[in-house]
């Protein structure tokens, strides 16, 4: 995930396409997807800094993070400490991911998840199960601005995670 995204002129019948551009990741030029001109990339490196922030202060560690279709996701997935028992011993892992896109599919989210992140499959179950949880942040011009909102967000970590304790023990 070493890499940055740019934006590029975009051209249609050799001429510049008014109102759009293309993001790029800058290390090889490889085109993710075509955007609106006010959207701005959220570089992974401002994603890394901002999970380096909860880990720093010892909030979660570092668990997986990737790239799938070539850059246009990624996703960096934290855990937190302590785990949840269900019924005869049972565990469920406590995570906070971060998840964004290069190809103006989507915000950047980050959102509290027992689902572990490893593939494109466990993502998907990640984002529809957290879908109404968590934040956004759209691709503006203000975006890091609010990328320090995200921090409450592991304020409701304890909350969350007591709560679907005792929905899963109910369950169980």
């Amino acid at each position: 995930l070493d890499w940055t995204v740019g934006l590029a002129p975009l051209f249609a019948a050799g001429e510049e396409v008014d109102g759009f551009k293309a993001t790029v990741r800058e290390s090889d030029n490889r085109v993710l997807g075509v955007v609106g001109n006010r959207y701005v990339p959220i570089q992974n490196s401002d994603s890394f800094a901002f999970f380096d922030s909860v880990v720093g202060e010892r909030l979660a560690m570092y668990h997986t993070a990737g790239s799938l279709d070539e850059g246009r996701k990624i996703w960096l997935l934290a855990q937190l400490p302590g785990k949840i028992t269900v019924g005869r011993g049972d565990t469920v892992d406590k995570f906070v991911l971060l998840f964004n896109s290069h190809n103006g599919s989507s915000a950047l989210k980050m959102m509290l998840t027992p689902i572990r992140v490893v593939c494109q499959n466990t993502l998907n179950l990640a984002l529809s199960q957290g879908a109404h949880d968590g934040i956004s942040i759209r691709h503006t011009t203000n975006a890091m601005e609010r990328v320090v909102e995200a921090k409450r967000v592991l304020g409701f970590a304890v909350q969350y995670y007591d709560e679907f304790a005792v929905t899963a023990q109910r369950l169980a």
